[in-house]
């Protein structure tokens, strides 16, 4: 029969366990994409780089599929929390930069001072989808699982 404390440290050596096949799925797919282009630089076939993105994705999925296909939780209660604050942390510096940024480049390129590129506001928009997907999970998991 086992204890407790032998249970509780298999449970955590198969989380580990776990977790790692789940990083080495994922960073074997950036790898294999990574080497794809490499080579396509050398040899430009497109179908090198199609091979490199069916890896990442395969990788990608592998991944996922560790992560929710498994009978326990691969993060614990401290890596749920440390992964908490970074989103914050991020959230907010993308705000702060957001805030700053935006009205001045409306500014520039509304006077003609500068003509701000497309792509810049390709960045912005993506950056307000972010913050509106944000938002209404936010909205979402307060109201139904507070």
């Amino acid at each position: 029969m086992m204890t407790d404390i032998e249970s509780a440290r298999q449970r955590q050596k198969k989380r580990q366990q776990y977790r790692r096949w789940s990083n080495y799925s994922l960073w074997g797919g950036i790898f294999a994409l990574f080497a794809a282009v490499a080579v396509w630089v050398v040899y430009p076939d497109p179908t090198v780089v199609y091979a490199g993105t069916i890896l990442y994705w395969l990788g990608f999925f592998g991944m996922l599929g560790i992560q929710y296909g498994t009978e326990i939780d691969l993060e614990d209660e401290r890596q749920d929390e440390v992964a908490s604050k970074a989103g914050a942390v991020t959230l907010g510096i993308a705000a702060v930069v957001g805030v700053l940024l935006t009205p001045a480049a409306v500014a520039v390129d509304a006077t003609g001072v500068y003509d701000v590129a497309p792509e810049f506001w390709g960045i912005i928009w993506t950056f307000v989808g972010l913050f509106v997907v944000f938002g209404i999970a936010h909205t979402y998991y307060d109201h139904h699982h507070a």
